[in-house]
């Protein structure tokens, strides 16, 4: 049994306090809630694609979690991916083909904060901000 509750530690990628969601449609209606905090998980062998376009936004004071997810194929105004004053960490995560006209994978305003571990931008362009735009 020793063995056991490290292999469940190391695998739990969400933070303490965090809402975890495996399914991208009940993530997105966690987040519909204006508050909380929601953290997709997937894992390296069995990553979450999110391929249908739809940006995500996170206003305050929502604190947003990925793990292991990928977001691809996004194309619109402010990026693939909004941070709209509230919070998004990631950990292992792609962002790919990406195209707006501000931030191709992520825009971020001044409110909001942006932070990814060992995360992958391929192929994102925007008119103003590249792959990212503050």
């Amino acid at each position: 049994m020793l063995l056991v509750i490290p292999a469940l530690a190391a695998a739990a990628g969400c933070s303490p306090g965090f809402t975890t969601y495996t399914d991208v449609g009940s993530w997105r209606v966690g987040m519909g809630t204006g508050s909380g905090k929601h953290c997709l998980e997937g894992t390296a062998s069995s990553p979450i694609t999110i391929a249908d376009g739809t940006a995500l936004v996170i206003p305050s004071p929502l604190e947003v979690e990925a793990h292991h997810v990928t977001f691809r194929d996004f194309s619109g105004v402010n990026g693939a991916f909004m941070v709209i004053g509230g919070t998004f960490s990631g950990t292992s995560c792609s962002f790919i083909s990406g195209e707006a006209t501000n931030g191709g994978a992520v825009f971020n305003n001044a409110d909001g904060s942006f932070a990814c571990t060992s995360c992958d931008f391929t192929g994102n362009s925007a008119v103003n901000g590249g792959a990212s735009s503050p």
